[in-house]
């Protein structure tokens, strides 16, 4: 049986962007057209994981740089929605839905993005 061939680097390249969008890695291979055997071959590949890896990072980073993009614009408006989202999940316990430690009560209502214009 002849080895399994690599797929191609456009192949690879639209796997990379796909990820990078969010996908999940064996759907952005499938989505890519790869064979069973080449995202066999790719999964044990740490060179391919670790490209992986830096995609779903950069895209998280990009996400990032969005949200405080919003948040600094919004915020010369008095609009905290995302600052507040932002802190929330960098420290839940202070301004997430963590624990209290002085009084009242253990949670904190959380913040919904349903009412437009609200805070």
């Amino acid at each position: 049986m002849a080895p399994t061939p690599r797929p191609s680097e456009a192949k690879l390249e639209a796997v990379y962007d796909a990820i990078a969008l969010g996908m999940a890695p064996y759907e952005a291979m499938l989505l890519s057209e790869l064979t069973d055997e080449q995202i066999e071959l790719l999964d044990s590949d740490p060179d391919f994981n670790r490209h992986v890896r830096f995609k779903q990072q950069l895209a998280v980073h990009n996400l990032l740089e969005d949200v405080h993009t919003a948040m600094a614009f919004n915020i010369n408006k008095g609009i905290t929605t995302e600052a507040r989202w932002l802190l929330s999940k960098l420290d839940r316990k202070h301004f997430g839905n963590g624990p209290l430690e002085i009084g009242g009560s253990d949670d904190l209502p959380p913040i919904s993005f349903t009412e437009k214009g609200v805070e």
